[in-house]
């Protein structure tokens, strides 16, 4: 473990932010892979918003032995008020902000501070593993093999617009200080930890002027607790606090606005979606989300009826969800739970289809839960297929990723199961195209 160290007597390169909230059980691990860092420059701000799990009292045990480390007490449980007092209090050229339930690998700071230097832009963002059960699971990358090549780039404010779909976590990443100041670029102080990420990340893809972006996954985000603010009800109240919070701060003052802005309400489109399902799926009371669905619906029409929406962003399953809503929220409703009904049945007839072996296309989380729910059933898993070349030739626990372009030979008598949520009806036109029957083809939608 390392001993006393001080930051006066050396320049502050990254001030790293760390809100926390009773996370004991993590925050060893967390604290750790932020003291072990290679770019030694570090000031480590903590923050805690009166935990009583002990997480404080692990805090000061670790500020006790390296004075990198401040230790801070927030009268305030919120994580947007933690973080604004972060970057207030922040001496760094760039600001990190780490989740203390994650980890971070030990050259990240230095890497992305190296990058932002080299490319001198207002943003340094790097890929990330999604762990569970400390076992990682696959790694998230912003570009696709499409583009590619828009890694280790500088990009400018209007090279990508769809930065606002694609890069969804504030964590893996260095913000120069100065931006963030000059920019007014601040979390929203609601009350507790639920989805503040979402209107800083909009301010900063909207003002932003460069970015930089790397394939090197050196975050590791955990998603298996399950007290986590993503796991618990009131989805729609936090996006709806959000997403008034973009709206309402000035944002569409910018100059920049008129760039970003049909992205913005397209990314809003999308987390009032998500979020409006996810409160349907679980049966929650109409009473606990009707108003916050309401108010985002009429932004949303809104957005459509003035123009405001870039629809070219969003794909043509959410178009479609988009224009039901639009019309009724009831339609909308039954559209919902007959598709959940439709699940079910497809979890039967899968396992039917199943018998002979099955080939999984799409290697992300979806693909691994539909992984996990055949093998449950001793069904047998032939490989998985994908469209990001970068996973060709690797294996997934066990079994091989293969291109598209080798699925015929490889399937048989087999099945293939589509196991993207947003983009199956593209995929699904893709393996017609290379040949593929529809009778051997299935959509996991769980």
């Amino acid at each position: 473990m390392l001993g006393k160290e001080s930051v006066r007597s050396m320049g502050v390169k990254v001030s790293v932010i760390m809100p926390s909230l009773n996370v004991a059980p993590y925050v060893r691990q967390c604290l750790e892979s932020v003291m072990n860092q290679t770019l030694r420059e570090i000031e480590i701000i903590c923050i805690d918003a009166g935990s009583t799990d002990g997480t404080r009292e692990i805090l000061a045990e670790y500020a006790a032995r390296d004075t990198r480390i401040h230790l801070i007490d927030s009268p305030v449980k919120s994580y947007g008020y933690q973080v604004n007092l972060g970057i207030e209090l922040a001496r760094g050229k760039y600001v990190g902000i780490v989740e203390t339930d994650d980890f971070v690998a030990t050259d990240m700071f230095a890497y992305l501070y190296q990058l932002a230097e080299k490319y001198d832009v207002d943003v340094a963002h790097s890929d990330r593993y999604f762990v569970q059960d400390s076992n990682v699971l696959v790694a998230s990358h912003i570009f696709t093999e499409k583009n590619y090549g828009k890694y280790l780039q500088k990009i400018d404010n209007t090279g990508f617009r769809s930065a606002h779909l694609r890069d969804l976590s504030i964590w893996d990443a260095l913000y120069r200080r100065e931006f963030l100041l000059e920019r007014h670029i601040r979390c929203n102080e609601s009350s507790g930890a639920a989805y503040q990420d979402i209107g800083f990340l909009q301010q900063v893809h909207t003002l932003a002027q460069s970015f930089v972006y790397s394939d090197q996954p050196l975050y590791y985000y955990r998603v298996d607790r399950s007290d986590s603010s993503t796991n618990r009800p009131g989805w729609l109240r936090y996006v709806h606090q959000e997403w008034q919070f973009i709206l309402e701060n000035g944002l569409m003052d910018q100059s920049e606005w008129k760039l970003h802005g049909g992205v913005v309400f397209a990314r809003l489109v999308q987390s009032f979606l998500v979020e409006l399902e996810r409160s349907l799926k679980i049966k929650q009371p109409q009473s606990e989300w009707w108003q916050d669905a309401e108010w985002l619906r009429e932004r949303a029409y809104e957005a459509v009826k003035q123009g405001q929406l870039s629809e070219e962003y969003l794909s043509r399953e959410e178009r479609k969800r988009l224009y039901l809503i639009l019309h009724s929220m009831e339609c909308y409703m039954g559209y919902v739970q007959a598709v959940c009904n439709l699940d079910q049945h497809n979890e039967k007839v899968m396992l039917q289809w199943t018998e002979s072996g099955t080939l999984i296309f799409g290697a992300g989380l979806r693909g691994r839960n539909a992984m996990a729910f055949l093998r449950q059933h001793e069904r047998k898993v032939l490989g998985f297929s994908d469209n990001n070349e970068q996973l060709w030739g690797t294996m997934i626990d066990g079994v091989p990723v293969i291109a598209p372009k080798e699925i015929r030979q490889r399937i048989e008598n087999g099945t293939v199961i589509i196991c993207n949520k947003l983009y199956w009806e593209d995929i699904l036109d893709q393996l017609h195209k290379l040949g593929i029957p529809s009778k051997i083809i299935h959509v996991y939608n769980p």
